[in-house]
């Protein structure tokens, strides 16, 4: 009788333990519907120039079925994009319906496969309004339903994305920008941000680049190289303090340098990435009514000019080097310097009664922000 009743238990025991074996097969097909670009990371660059751009969505299953599973996609909710924004301290807009277009939005994933195919998502260039907006733009492509249970951390694949910039800067062969406030500035955090381009570095010489501010503890300069230090190294001399670049720049090419005082700290980004810092006093800076961008004898470019009065981060640098919303928060002085034409450029900004003019030749120059 216990020989048999042992039986009967163990018996049990084996079909509890398949129907649980089957009901975890099933679990796994039930919770692996999912989009595979989303697989490793849920945030892509897309790349979009003048003549606009795509992407692709793929919908993989983590096993096979032994039914078509149908699948619908689309764009996800306001609610999902603010929720992802919060999480990751972005601001991204959703792109208009109008600047893209699905080529499926119902996908079916044959039985017996765990990808379908491929669906190709087509994105318009953005227009002169959305670019001068500095608005961050993202398509979030979203599993809207499907015939099983859809994958949460992989539903959603958010493709952010970045237009190619074809714009105008000013080539100063012998001159300046002179810029003129009816203000003065005094803060403390602050960030000064530019993008750059000389014609020719050399490594025995200095050329002044900028300089703005009044004293050695509230003054912030600029320039290439000095008299001992190679020419090809960009240093900033501020709070009573100097410190060099460590990477030597190449002639004609453009850089982005973004110089952010956080109070305890300055540190110089290039292209977005830490290259150098030094330990500050923290003196507030109060910044004269009058700077300039100089050239020197060597011809240069600049775009994209801006000061602020808080600390960027350096997400924040990477991802508005090209363009900035002129309402952004603490923004103190903008210029674009995309003019095209004459002497005279406009502060985006428009806080302090800013004056920008140049002196000497200019030549308009047409640049792409994909450009070196």
């Amino acid at each position: 009788m216990k020989k048999r009743l042992l039986y009967t238990t163990l018996a049990l025991g084996a079909l509890f333990y398949l129907s649980s074996c089957q009901n975890a097969t099933y679990d796994v097909i039930e919770n692996g519907i999912y989009i595979s670009e989303a697989e490793n990371g849920n945030l892509k660059k897309v790349t979009i120039d003048d003549t606009g751009g795509k992407a692709t969505v793929t919908v993989r299953a983590a096993a096979a079925s032994l039914n078509d599973t149908h699948i619908s996609i689309g764009a996800a909710s306001a609610d999902e994009l603010a929720a992802f924004n919060k999480r990751n301290g972005t601001s991204y807009v959703a792109l208009p319906a109008d600047n893209y277009s699905i080529g499926n939005t119902d996908v079916t994933l044959a039985s017996g496969k765990i990808t379908a195919p491929s669906v190709e998502v087509k994105i318009k260039p953005l227009t002169e309004e959305q670019i001068n907006s500095g608005d961050k733009f993202v398509l979030p492509i979203s599993i809207l339903s499907a015939d099983g249970t859809i994958q949460q951390t992989a539903k959603t694949m958010f493709y952010a994305i970045d237009q190619v910039i074809i714009t105008q800067a000013p080539y100063l062969k012998n001159g300046n920008i002179s810029v003129k406030m009816d203000k003065q500035i005094k803060t403390l955090p602050w960030t000064l941000e530019y993008r750059v381009w000389v014609k020719s570095l050399d490594p025995r010489s200095a050329m002044s680049v900028e300089s703005w501010g009044a004293g050695p503890a509230t003054e912030i300069y600029i320039r290439w190289g000095d008299a001992n230090v190679d020419g090809r190294l960009i240093m900033m001399k501020t709070q009573a303090g100097q410190f060099i670049s460590t990477k030597q720049a190449k002639s004609g090419q453009w850089y982005h340098h973004a110089w952010v005082h956080d109070g305890k700290t300055v540190k110089l980004y290039i292209n977005g990435e830490l290259d150098a810092q030094m330990d500050s006093p923290g003196k507030i800076s109060e910044l004269g009514k009058e700077m300039g961008l100089y050239t020197g004898y060597i011809g240069s470019m600049f775009s994209e000019f801006r000061f602020w009065s808080v600390a960027r981060t350096q997400k924040q640098i990477k991802e508005n080097m090209f363009s900035v919303n002129p309402a952004a928060d603490g923004l103190e002085l903008y210029l674009k310097l995309n003019e095209g034409s004459g002497k005279t450029f406009k502060d985006y900004a428009g806080k302090n009664g800013v004056t920008a003019t140049a002196t000497g030749d200019v030549e308009w120059n047409q640049i792409r922000s994909d450009q070196q």
